[in-house]
């Protein structure tokens, strides 16, 4: 009878060790530098404790006197475009190219940074697929002004861009009593496919549906 006890005392607490190294994992990377913000609502909101409680490969880092779940700092090639600093400061939309979408860059752009295309490379996305039509690799080169080489009815062509990012937004939470953290401003502050949303009573980066 002993040993039985002893046994399901072992297993209990081995399940408690490993349940308290879950809640403290911590996933590769560094948090993007923390972000200059001007606000006054909700600003020691915690979204997150550890990094485990962050989607993907997310990590729980500082912002606004909170702290939310963000994409890990990486730097990617190319050049910011040329531009005068301001001598008043403004809210930063990203302090990392990571927490950009594909292809953009995060710069200082009049007072704060936001995420933009590298000099040369035009804004905006390429326009949701057609249905039912495939998708073939011809390539495209030297669009006008405002438009991108899209797949459009099995090849390539120039495209007008679009401001957002092809899908939609989960649904809104349905009642929200008081504003919360802006993670984004628009989908093209926010990395691979997902969305600027709204999230918690604020606006953050989440997989469209």
């Amino acid at each position: 009878m002993k040993t039985a006890y002893c046994t399901a005392f072992l297993l209990m607490f081995s399940l408690c060790v490993e349940m308290g190294r879950a809640q403290t994992t911590v996933k590769p990377g560094v948090c993007p530098p923390e972000r200059y913000v001007e606000s006054t609502i909700a600003d020691t909101d915690k979204w997150c404790d550890t990094d485990s409680e962050c989607p993907d490969d997310k990590k729980c880092c500082p912002h606004s006197k909170g702290t939310v779940c963000k994409t890990p700092a990486a730097e990617r090639p190319g050049t910011c475009p040329p531009q005068l600093r301001h001598e008043r400061r403004c809210n930063d939309n990203c302090t990392s190219d990571s927490e950009c979408a594909p292809g953009l860059k995060c710069c200082l752009m009049g007072c704060g940074l936001t995420c933009v295309p590298p000099p040369g490379v035009p804004d905006g996305f390429c326009p949701a697929a057609m249905p039912g039509i495939p998708i073939c690799i011809v390539p495209c080169e030297n669009c006008p002004a405002g438009q991108k080489c899209c797949p459009r009815e099995c090849r390539d062509m120039c495209v007008p861009t679009v401001p957002e990012k092809p899908r939609t937004c989960p649904a809104p939470p349905s009642v929200c009593i008081r504003e919360s953290h802006d993670i984004c401003d628009g989908d093209k502050t926010c990395p691979g496919e997902q969305k600027c949303c709204q999230y918690k009573c604020g606006q953050a980066c989440v997989p469209p549906v």
